[in-house]
């Protein structure tokens, strides 16, 4: 019997990004990525003794989250990731021909990975979860939904990078990078929501499709 396709793994190239910042976004609109890194998370702990117990146990002192890198194509109109980190450097809103541009520097971002939806929309109670979560992807519409996503807290820009270095040797598209600090992260899905019933699901999904 064939494996439900929402049993699949995720793959890494279906992904959005969003800018859920009370002022206006940088990114106008939040796509067009060539990559992102994917959020991580790292504790550190300190060993003490504990009574007479013959062991040491470790007590977490704090977490640590990674920086992330946003990668995409270059174009003469794309100014976003230099906006985003003058004025995170200079504090100010960012000046233009037109006058000031109100950019925030902390920014609360939202990346979300999508799965297939599959066979999800021909059960009975599951259409409105595909109607709502259903994304243009690849300029078609396509039965997509997030499978995980990660709300990305509090994000500055520690380092930018204009495009590919430039060389007459090469005919290649040039990408700028922009890498961000976010202060902490959520994950977001079925598992971490209702770990009870995502387990249901799957084990329905795979014994009857």
């Amino acid at each position: 019997m064939a494996r439900a396709a929402v049993a699949d793994y995720l793959q890494t190239y279906r992904f959005q990004l969003y800018d859920s910042s009370p002022v206006g976004g940088v990114f106008m609109p939040l796509a067009g990525f060539e990559s992102i890194s994917i959020p991580q998370m790292a504790v550190e702990t300190q060993q003490i003794d504990e009574a007479n117990w013959q062991f040491q146990r470790s007590v977490i002192r704090k977490a640590n989250v990674a920086p992330m890198m946003l990668r995409r194509g270059v174009t003469w109109s794309d100014a976003d990731f230099w906006n985003w980190i003058i004025s995170y450097v200079q504090g100010t809103p960012v000046s233009t021909l037109l006058g000031f541009v109100e950019v925030n520097p902390r920014r609360d971002l939202i990346l979300v990975q999508f799965m297939r939806a599959g066979l999800v929309g021909d059960l009975p109670g599951f259409e409105w979860l595909l109607e709502m979560f259903s994304v243009v992807h690849s300029g078609e519409k396509g039965s997509y939904m997030p499978g995980k996503i990660w709300y990305l807290k509090d994000c500055v820009p520690i380092r930018y990078r204009a495009g590919s270095d430039l060389s007459a040797g090469r005919d290649e598209i040039s990408i700028s990078e922009v890498e961000v600090r976010p202060s902490y992260f959520e994950e977001l899905s079925l598992g971490t929501l209702f770990p009870q019933g995502a387990e249901l699901l799957r084990q329905t999904m795979e014994h009857f499709l």
